[in-house]
């Protein structure tokens, strides 16, 4: 794993090891899991020059019932209401990317730090592409 991995490892480790057990991981443990992967895919992203910038991670209930009713979501049960996922912007030239494939390879990295971590390009119904969650 990337730098990030090995100066916050305990953290991450500990994580992880409750995973493992089969354990409960507290909300709170799953959101620290999920900032420090976060911070791993900006590094990652950063040291293979592509250029991104953070949109929306914490939505409220609110929030999210207007993005489901502007048809930017499908669900009112998205991991955006518990701090669980993020929506990243990619810049080419500095002009923001709207076409999914750019973003695979920040999606493939991203499945790479956990098993539970989705991306939302590989969605069928709604792709997202800038879309990433933890769903452990």
């Amino acid at each position: 794993m990337g730098a990030c991995w090995k100066v916050l490892g305990s953290l991450t480790l500990e994580g992880i090891e409750i995973t493992q057990k089969g354990l409960q991981m507290t909300l709170s443990d799953k959101r620290q899991h999920f900032t420090l992967m976060l911070s791993e895919l900006l590094w990652w992203a950063r040291a293979n020059d592509l250029h991104v910038a953070l949109d929306y991670v914490k939505r409220s209930e609110q929030e999210q019932a207007a993005m489901v009713e502007a048809g930017a979501s499908q669900t009112m049960n998205s991991k955006h209401l518990d701090g669980l996922a993020m929506d990243l912007l990619l810049y080419a030239s500095g002009v923001y990317v709207t076409s999914a494939e750019p973003y695979r390879p920040l999606g493939d990295y991203w499945k790479s730090l956990d098993p539970a971590n989705v991306w939302g390009g590989d969605w069928e119904t709604l792709v997202d592409a800038g879309h990433f969650e933890y769903a452990g």
